[in-house]
């Protein structure tokens, strides 16, 4: 039988299967013994291997005149050019039969047949990243490879090289090569390939990262794999090989990167001690590339005897330092150890970013770890282009209120910081809505604060933005969290389940930078996708406001500008995996009716898995990178790209890539700080780079020496 490309030529490299009917061995390989009939038949310089079975050898075919006529039977008068063949046993040195008594004499005559021909058979199936985009989108290549050459059939080719929708099977739920509007096509090749080329139509759903697991395909998000509609008996017939056989598969192949180049993240080598570990810090990026990272809680294994550890010091990644070994400049040291604090840039009195007078304003934050701690309501600026000077700053009126897990918020082109919600003590809500003022009077910076009023619902772990009135005034929105009201009202809100839980009402109010006072902008029930604010009742969809550890995210688009990704809706008592509608992505918008607001929100996504406080970070093209988060008590390195123009109304995509460590907040009751990421640059061109630092347990920080890294937005 002769194995061969199914072209029905015998070339060189090709091979004749014999086969015995008892066992035999072959002790080397030999270039004798074979006797071709008619006399004109002729194998080249042959080489007879022992086979792959105990009872075949192998011929295969060499250089020179190769002339066999595998059609036919040998001696049949219809047939006269047909090849036959024997071996002269007695003239192929090693071979013996199953006792080791070499053989001798000749074999009968017998007729060489051809191989049936069968199915190209599917071998492997890899992304190509044709747009550098790290994702998998219209215009990237999946390229096939089988275990022969095929190319498209004529069908194919008079439909313009279409893809077939029957042709390949995606078992992961929601995967899919297009949406339809644009469909994929086969990229035409010179002639008959081994690899074939699918180009990706509109908004394509496939997973790179991981790798295929038939129990999980039931997920939209995991790990993809390709198989092809037909079997080795009923092959598909779009693609095909010379003999007109199509293509099967006799499995589902795991889809793979290619050529490996797609790295989105790079390890930062380190001099900063327990980078990785770090949780409750800031990181401020600075204009020109750098980021000032303060404070934050060390992470010890949590006994008594080795408890988290409170930092005073401030690490600054310099990324146009000249080595490796100067990225990070430090430790400079704070007055006093915090963590949960936050840190915000302001350009300084001239108004100019990157020059002498940028500082960094410090807000609250918690001093020690537990009951052996304090909360703070201290002021500290850090002027990073002043050789680090820190100090504290003192307000005119009065000293802001004890504050930490809150969120600090500046209005843009204003020296206004509004802080909103987190704890005033311990096992105590801060109600409280405050705006530091910062002005200049003389040479000197001087501090006014306002309160202008409180939160119907205390919170922590929520987020809040401010949203830009046409230009009139601001509008701070205030979205999910632990908290609740107080009771009585004028009271404190305590932290426990009995008083209090994951909030499901949002709240919006006016703020008037020109008298600094906080009004309610009632909203009244209008039905359909619309948020009741902020009013305490239930959301149309419970999974849309009743989170903690929430983002929003403004992605500067004019439709449905605000994103909402992740939380969770279990209380901190309970930290079970969060439930599947936090899974959910939205987009929303506040809506001007009358003198009141209404929010209209739209799904646009689904998250890879459920986590709460996942870090965010919109990147120059428009996309929003989001990664890692907790998941119950265990930390993800999940990373994922929303596109806000990806399909109808946007779409979350997996990165090629996860994080190299998995990265969350704390492990206490409440999600206490997070890791941070924040923009930088790469030194050598300036491309757009994002500092990732903290958020990892001991043993992976250390275990990875990974304690940063940066994500490469532009490859």
């Amino acid at each position: 039988m002769v194995e061969s490309v199914p072209d029905g030529v015998s070339q060189t490299g090709e091979s004749i299967l014999l086969t015995f009917d008892q066992p035999i061995s072959l002790l080397a390989e030999v270039r004798t013994g074979l006797h071709l009939f008619p006399e004109d038949s002729s194998a080249g310089a042959y080489t007879i291997l022992a086979g792959e079975e105990n009872r075949t050898l192998r011929v295969v075919l060499g250089a020179g005149r190769i002339q066999l006529e595998p059609l036919g039977v040998f001696g049949d008068s219809e047939s006269p050019e047909a090849t036959g063949l024997s071996l002269e046993l007695h003239r192929i040195e090693g071979l013996t039969d199953e006792r080791g008594r070499r053989l001798q004499g000749t074999t009968v005559v017998v007729d060489l047949a051809p191989t049936a021909p069968r199915a190209a058979l599917l071998e492997s199936a890899e992304w190509e990243d044709v747009d550098r985009s790290q994702t998998v989108n219209e215009g990237d290549a999946i390229v096939l490879t089988w275990d022969q050459a095929v190319m498209p059939s004529l069908s194919v080719r008079q439909h313009q090289l279409k893809v077939p929708d029957d042709l390949l099977i995606l078992p992961v739920a929601d995967d899919r090569l297009d949406d339809g509007d644009s469909p994929s096509s086969f990229e035409l090749g010179s002639g008959f390939r081994r690899d074939t080329r699918i180009i990706l139509g509109t908004d394509p759903h496939l997973t790179v990262q991981g790798e295929f697991d038939t129990a999980t395909v039931r997920f939209p998000g995991s790990a993809s794999g390709v198989a092809v509609d037909g079997t080795p008996i009923r092959p598909h017939s779009a693609l095909v090989d010379a003999m007109e056989m199509g293509v099967a598969s006799r499995r589902v192949v795991d889809l793979v990167d290619r050529i490996g180049s797609c790295e989105p993240f790079l390890r930062v080598p380190s001099s900063f001690p327990h980078s990785g570990e770090l949780t409750g810090h800031t990181a401020t990026a600075l204009p020109d590339g750098r980021v000032v990272v303060a404070g934050g809680w060390r992470s010890g294994e949590g006994f008594e005897a080795d408890p988290p550890r409170v930092s005073d010091e401030v690490w600054v990644y310099d990324p146009h330092a000249s080595s490796p070994g100067q990225l990070w400049d430090g430790p400079y040291h704070l007055p006093e150890s915090r963590a949960l604090h936050t840190a915000t840039y302001f350009p300084g009195k001239d108004g100019e970013p990157d020059t002498e007078d940028d500082f960094v304003l410090l807000v609250g934050g918690y001093n020690g770890n537990g009951y052996n701690g304090k909360p703070l309501n201290s002021l500290l600026t850090i002027y990073p282009n002043r050789d680090f000077a820190i100090s504290h700053i003192h307000p005119f009126n009065y000293h802001p209120s004890y504050r930490f897990l809150h969120t600090a918020h500046r209005i843009p082109g204003e020296n206004l910081l509004v802080l909103v919600g987190g704890h005033k003590r311990l096992s105590v809500l801060n109600r409280i809505v405050e705006v530091i003022q910062l002005e200049y009077e003389g040479g000197d910076l001087a501090v006014h604060l306002h309160q202008l009023g409180a939160l119907r619902f205390a919170r922590r772990e929520h987020a809040a933005t401010l949203i830009d009135n046409n230009g009139e005034d601001w509008l701070l929105l205030v979205f999910g969290g632990y908290g609740g009201e107080p009771w009585p009202r004028e009271g404190e809100v305590e932290v426990s389940d009995a008083q209090s839980g994951v909030l499901a009402s949002p709240e919006i109010f006016r703020i008037d930078p020109e008298d600094f006072r906080l009004r309610d902008a009632r909203v009244p029930t209008v039905p359909g996708h619309v948020i009741r604010l902020p009013e305490p009742q239930l959301l149309p969809d419970p999974g849309i406001g009743k989170r903690r550890g929430v983002r929003i995210v403004a992605l500067n688009e004019e439709t449905d500008p605000w994103l909402i990704v992740g939380g969770t809706e279990q209380p901190p008592s309970r930290r079970a995996e969060p439930g599947l509608e936090c899974r959910d992505v939205f987009r929303f918008d506040l809506v001007a009716d009358g003198e009141s607001f209404r929010m209209v929100v739209r799904r646009t996504g689904t998250l890879r898995e459920a986590r709460a406080a996942p870090q965010t970070a919109v990147l120059e093209d428009g996309r929003v990178l989001i990664v890692g988060g907790t998941r119950g008590f265990e930390r993800t390195n999940i990373a994922e790209l929303y596109d806000p123009l990806a399909g109808d109304s946007g779409s979350v995509q997996t990165l090629c890539r996860d994080l190299q460590v998995p990265r969350g907040g704390g492990d206490q009751d409440a999600i206490w700080g997070d890791f941070t990421v924040s923009r930088t640059f790469d030194g050598a061109n300036e491309s757009q780079r994002w500092l990732i630092i903290g958020g990892a347990a001991t043993a992976d920080a250390d275990k990875a020496d990974a304690g940063c890294e940066l994500f490469r937005a532009t490859p």
